[in-house]
């Protein structure tokens, strides 16, 4: 990686390369800054090793060529850098480490991946649904508007005084939808 801080008080705050075993085991800094300055271009890799309250400054000078543990042995930051300053790193990987991180990372995009189709497939199960309800409702509507009223004074008439005059529509036939916008329009009457 070939970082660039642009100079301005550009800094990098305080963190470890590796907090999550993502196979990176040493930090390799290589600095290209010729005629660095550290008083008025400031910019020095501040370390913090792990355990006590003391702490490193490296100045990026050119051709300085610097190693340090990636995990969280070595938290880091770059200081406000007041002139443009240039650094080349580099991580040596545990193979181990780094497939079981990719594998991590793999499964985890699989588990969003799966997650985002069940709900899309949720919300495609609920619209089918809604969309068979309201054709279902608009079929039932229809079914009873094509009655005539002698067909319906007929049905009045049977259903009058029953217990349960859903029951005596579905021994003729008519589905549950249809039973309930009849009783509604026969109420009506």
């Amino acid at each position: 990686m070939i970082a660039c801080y642009p100079g301005n008080g550009a800094y990098y705050r305080r963190h470890v390369d590796n907090p999550n075993g993502d196979g990176r085991v040493v930090t390799c800094i290589l600095y290209l800054n010729e005629g660095w300055n550290v008083q008025e271009d400031g910019g020095l890799l501040r370390i913090f090793p792990a355990n006590t309250d003391d702490y490193v400054d490296v100045a990026p000078v050119a051709n300085r060529l610097l190693f340090f543990w990636s995990d969280r042995r070595n938290p880091h930051e770059v200081q406000p850098a007041f002139k443009t300053r240039y650094a080349v790193t580099v991580w040596y990987m545990d193979k181990a480490e780094r497939e079981k991180a990719k594998q991590s990372l793999v499964q985890e995009k699989m588990d969003t991946f799966q997650g985002e189709y069940a709900l899309k497939e949720r919300e495609h199960c609920k619209n089918e649904r809604d969309s068979m309800c309201q054709t279902i409702e608009a079929t039932a509507t229809d079914a009873v508007s094509s009655l005539t009223d002698e067909e319906l004074q007929a049905l009045s008439t049977l259903i009058k005084g029953q217990n349960d005059p859903d029951a005596i529509l579905a021994s003729l036939g008519i589905s549950p939808n249809i039973t309930q916008k009849l009783l509604q329009r026969l109420k009506l009457l």
